[in-house]
């Protein structure tokens, strides 16, 4: 059988769970491959076997990416500088770190998926980019058990000069970070709830204030059919 079907009498699939890595020697009942989210059926939801089921964000806090990459690094920052989430800044410009994380059903592995994020900034009428990819590396995404973590750092510069003493403006873009499947029938397919989220960088006479948050689907929706006015990538 290719699809995981279920016997609703039996409280079982009947073909075992194809992601053998999700067994746990802590959690016995992993072990049961054709067992049905740990038989609590009441509680918990799984409806193919394999599914992202929770997604969350984090601002602050240690950053669980121990070893970032900072090959994108606009800042010029040493990868110190993120063990630490929240807002950053350096010379050059600023920035705000962030963790989304994405639990997997109770059957099922991190490591079946990978993150993806699509973004789109504003920083004025002279400089808007339109909805386009904005993919997590894979170095900054850490698939540990049920849980699959990735890290970023969008950041805003003026040049690759210093920043003079009295800059003002701002910056604010947006984020829809979510997992897909890479594996399998779904491979590519976005699985479980997606992550909303802003980042907002204002500056007044070289003072800046900076902000990240989440956001409502809603919010983001209508921030990207604005944006989508502009230039695409």
């Amino acid at each position: 059988m290719l699809a995981r079907y279920g016997a609703a009498v039996f409280a079982r699939f009947l073909s075992v769970d194809p992601a053998m890595e999700s067994t746990d020697t802590q959690h016995p009942q992993t072990w049961n491959r054709f067992s049905y989210v740990f038989g609590s059926p009441l509680t918990l939801l799984d409806p193919d076997g394999q599914a992202v089921i929770e997604a969350g964000f984090r601002n602050s806090g240690p950053n669980t990416i121990t070893n970032p990459s900072t090959s994108v690094n606009m800042l010029f920052l040493p990868k110190s500088a993120y063990a630490q989430l929240g807002p950053i800044k350096s010379p050059r410009g600023w920035g705000h770190s962030v963790n989304i994380d994405f639990v997997t059903s109770p059957d099922d592995s991190a490591a079946n998926y990978r993150v993806r994020q699509e973004s789109f900034y504003d920083n004025g009428p002279a400089d808007r980019k339109g909805p386009g990819p904005d993919n997590p590396e894979r170095k900054n995404q850490l698939a540990d058990g049920r849980r699959l973590v990735a890290f970023d750092a969008p950041a805003a510069t003026v040049g690759l000069g210093r920043l003079p003493g009295g800059f003002t403006g701002s910056m604010v873009g947006f984020y829809k970070t979510f997992a897909v499947a890479n594996k399998g029938p779904d491979r590519g397919k976005q699985s479980g709830p997606a992550v909303y989220w802003t980042m907002q960088i204002q500056v007044a006479n070289g003072t800046a204030r900076i902000t990240a948050r989440e956001i409502s689907e809603r919010e983001y929706n209508q921030a990207r059919r604005e944006a989508a006015k502009y230039s695409k990538y």
